[in-house]
């Protein structure tokens, strides 16, 4: 009762971090530096953490309280061991492996296993749900999903090979039809300058445009108009073939 009196904790919205982050400081990391080469043992950068098995865990016996949390924890070589909150065992336990890498044939006839022992637990279930058929025949249907996931884990590279193959092929398709046109542009092109330079040009409407005569008259006005008569059909031809390109 005296407790009601009292206004209650305020919890904070984030937990503490633990009390030994205290020990990683540049001090304690000189003096365990120092501690090891009086020791005569390895430095701990020697110590690769992707590679525990080849690393050299300096002796801990040898080191002071404040400096043990800044050496790593020894390799568990048997029992269990906890990993955020959650316990492993240091064997793990061996799952059935049904195939190795399955052909397509082989992700069928797993198909089909799948059905059969769906069709089993289902008449399991209606028989007798006791969890003493129950659990045997979900555990067989459960490797046989793994072992399907694993297969088709293991076409994977071959899918991604064959959606790159099928990329690079419409990509060619597009240059190739890309080139195409670019050609024939480019022969539409020749064929109005070999027309220009031989002086007559096809009109598409079925006309023929003339030669110029090779004789020039001697009014230089005719002459005048002439030429520009002449250029204003030749360029009302380049305009229609380059419409077309």
């Amino acid at each position: 009762m005296a407790d009601e009196g009292q206004p209650a904790p305020i919890s904070a919205t984030f937990p503490a971090p633990p009390p030994f982050y205290k020990s990683f400081t540049v001090d304690h990391l000189n003096q365990l530096q120092s501690q090891l080469e009086s020791a005569g043992q390895a430095p701990l950068s020697t110590f690769h953490p992707t590679q525990p098995t080849h690393a050299q865990i300096p002796d801990s016996s040898s080191i002071p309280a404040e400096l043990q949390n800044l050496l790593p924890p020894s390799i568990p070589s048997e029992g269990t061991y906890t990993t955020f909150g959650v316990e492993h065992a240091v064997k793990p336990t061996s799952t059935a492996d049904l195939t190795p890498p399955p052909p397509q044939a082989h992700l069928i006839d797993l198909l089909h296993q799948i059905l059969l022992k769906f069709l089993r637990i289902t008449h399991i279930l209606a028989i007798d749900p006791s969890m003493e058929f129950y659990v045997p025949a979900w555990e067989e249907l459960k490797a046989l999903f793994e072992s399907l996931h694993a297969g088709l884990n293991a076409w994977r590279p071959h899918q991604s090979r064959e959606m790159l193959i099928s990329m690079m092929e419409e990509q060619v398709k597009s240059i190739k039809a890309e080139s195409e046109r670019v050609r024939e542009s480019v022969g539409r092109a020749k064929e109005v300058v070999e027309a220009i330079s031989k002086g007559g040009l096809e009109i598409q409407d079925g006309q023929r445009v003339s030669k110029m005569s090779h004789t020039a008259p001697r009014d230089l006005e005719h002459r005048r108009r002439k030429r520009l008569d002449k250029d204003k059909r030749m360029w009302q031809v380049i305009e229609r073939e380059v419409a077309k390109v």
